[in-house]
């Protein structure tokens, strides 16, 4: 024990008198600031860190949210460029179809002064006013003539004034704006005699020569009828010519 104890003192001895102690543990303070700062500077910086990921995530938020506006807005705009080339194409059909609209109505011009030139060619001489080949008329003419020719007579003689739009509407065929050109063609040429009535709106007082019957004309119509149709048209121009007669007695 004495030899134990008689060991450790000179050890203590030593490090007690050793120079170079106090030295060490100032350095060893200064390393334990260093440390300390070292790890303030870690915390700081993961502070930071964490704040750069919250932006971060802002950020991506964001750009997510314009991602999909620019996705909606491209998607309304191929709607758009859709809906103006369908637009496109009708316009252009409506276009190239105008020539052909043209063409039917030049022909359509055509065909009625064709047909008011061949009235004027059955129509009687100067000095015999009123008096016309009637067969060589009905022969010349269209359905929808030869109907609105028959409505004037008819009219004339029932002393009722003639609605252009009406009888069309009667007739169930038949342009009325195309068919008062006709009867005032018919006029012209003194074959019959129209005065505008009050309303105007294409309806007239007709007067005709007396020795033009309706009866007469009607027939006519129904010989012509039977010639040139079949029998499932005839059967409809039939009914639409007693539908006038029925019109024409019927009215006060």
């Amino acid at each position: 024990m004495t030899s134990l104890l008689l060991g450790v003192v000179p050890i203590f001895h030593s490090f007690i008198s050793n120079s170079n102690m106090p030295n060490s543990l100032g350095s060893v303070s200064e390393v334990s600031k260093d440390v300390g700062k070292v790890g303030e500077k870690i915390a700081e910086h993961h502070q930071n860190s964490g704040e750069l990921i919250v932006a971060g995530a802002k950020s991506a938020q964001a750009f997510e949210e314009v991602s999909r506006e620019i996705t909606g807005n491209l998607q309304n705009f191929h709607v758009l460029l859709k809906d103006m080339d369908s637009k496109n194409i009708a316009m252009r059909a409506l276009m190239e179809g105008i020539p052909s609209k043209f063409s039917q109505l030049e022909a359509r011009f055509n065909q009625v002064a064709d047909s008011v030139e061949k009235q004027e060619q059955v129509a009687a001489p100067p000095g015999q006013a009123n008096q016309w080949n009637l067969t060589m008329f009905v022969s010349r003419s269209g359905d929808a003539e030869n109907f609105i020719t028959y409505a004037c007579i008819l009219h004339a003689e029932q002393d009722k004034i003639l609605d252009v739009q009406k009888v069309c509407e009667i007739l169930e065929f038949g342009n009325a704006a195309v068919l008062n050109s006709f009867i005032r063609c018919l006029d012209s040429a003194d074959l019959i005699t129209l005065i505008t009535s009050e309303t105007g709106n294409m309806t007239y007082h007709v007067s005709t020569d007396t020795d033009v019957k309706a009866g007469d004309y009607a027939e006519l119509i129904v010989e012509d009828i039977k010639k040139h149709h079949t029998n499932k048209k005839a059967e409809e121009l039939f009914k639409s010519l007693d539908n006038l007669k029925d019109y024409a007695f019927q009215r006060n």
